[in-house]
This record gives C-alpha cells, structure tokens and sequence, in this order.
C-alpha cells in the first residue's frame, strides 16, 4: 500500500469550529503514521493552533513545552486553545489536542502544548 507524502504544511492548518471560540479540527493523514501519529506533527498542529488562536503575527515563537498524555492515531483531532495572558511584547497559549470526530465535545488532554511567544530580540 503506497501512501501519498506527507506535507507540514499543509497537514497542519487548523480549522476554526464555527460558534466555539478557541474551538478547532483538522485531519491527520495517514502519511503521518508510524504507529500512531508522529509526535511532531501533532506538536506542529498544536503550534500552529496557539499561532492562530492568538492571532498576533508580530509576535514569534520563545520556547514551547509539551506533555504527551497519550497516543494521537492519524485521522480527525481537535484542539482547544486558551490565551493564558497577552501583553505588550509577549502572551502565552496553552493547547490541548486529542483524538475524536466530534471537536465540540468534551475536551480530552491527549497533547498538551504551552507555547510562548514574543517580540524579536536582536
């Protein structure tokens, strides 16, 4: 069985739920599998959902820490991205993504990502 290759970015853009603010899906193919989703394409999904739930693009990314709970397979997913704080020169995102059809339902922590982000430092 010959799967088509897989691509960051475009495997990695998440869909705002519509109603749900902070609420959003995307679809992991299955290029990405190894067992179950490669680690770093969830994270990078994570990433991707904190960049747009904050939607400052003047800020980048500082340092991101995350906690794999449990397994993520390839297919649908949904995060939750919650703007912990946002100030002047930085703000911090916490995103949970898990595995499940329904991203309107209960959220379930199977990643765990914080990513903080800041101005550029020369």
């Amino acid at each position: 069985m010959h799967l088509p290759d897989g691509d960051v970015a475009r495997d990695t853009v998440p869909t705002p739920v519509a109603g749900l603010d902070g609420r959003f899906s995307a679809t992991i193919p299955e290029a990405w599998q190894v067992f179950y989703a490669f680690g770093g394409v969830t994270m990078a999904l994570a990433i991707r959902t904190a960049e747009a739930a904050l939607g400052r693009p003047e800020l980048g990314i500082v340092t991101v820490q995350s906690t794999f709970c449990a397994a993520v397979p390839c297919g649908p997913v949904a995060m939750a991205a919650e703007v912990l704080c946002s100030g002047r020169k930085g703000a911090q995102v916490e995103v949970r993504l898990w595995a499940t059809d329904d991203p309107t339902g209960t959220v379930v922590p199977d990643l765990v990502v914080t990513v903080v982000f800041g101005l550029p430092d020369p």
